[in-house]
């Protein structure tokens, strides 16, 4: 299982991500959400850019990526990816967001979980899935995960 980013966060490649769609096509079953492009820390260009490019992921299962000053999901979105910046990643808002998804039975993902407290946190939440790019390079980051005791 799998999901595929959009590769947005300091520039979109709407070539590159189209390839990338394309070249994956095959194993679609195995992919659980596609990242809408968005732009980090704010929600309205975010809403913008959905309407934008959601269509170069027709057919897959798309995440909205939420960002600071969220006020809600386009209701087409089937995927809950949270993004944002560190601070609105780590509020009391995002925590209502996530439990908000999960009640309603939204698959909700969170990005950029390179750390036990967080990943703990977000597991106790309901989040159903996470990333973080340190824990997919380096072993240690990962067994700090595994063996954390609050």
């Amino acid at each position: 299982m799998f999901g595929i980013d959009n590769g947005a966060f300091s520039y979109f490649d709407e070539a590159a991500f189209t390839r990338l769609l394309r070249r994956e096509l095959p194993r679609k079953q195995d992919c659980l959400f596609v990242c809408v492009p968005d732009k980090v820390g704010d929600h309205i260009e975010t809403l913008i850019m959905w309407e934008q490019y959601k269509h170069l992921a027709e057919g897959w299962r798309r995440a909205f990526v939420v960002q600071d000053g969220f006020t809600g999901a386009p209701p087409d979105a089937d995927v809950l990816f949270i993004g944002g910046t560190t601070a609105f990643k780590d509020s009391r808002e995002v925590e209502q967001i996530v439990c908000d998804g999960v009640a309603r039975g939204v698959h909700v993902h969170v990005g950029r979980v390179n750390g036990a407290k967080r990943f703990w946190k977000f597991r106790a939440l309901g989040a159903h899935t996470c990333d973080g790019s340190g824990v997919s390079r380096f072993d240690h980051m990962l067994e700090k995960i595994r063996d954390f005791r609050s």
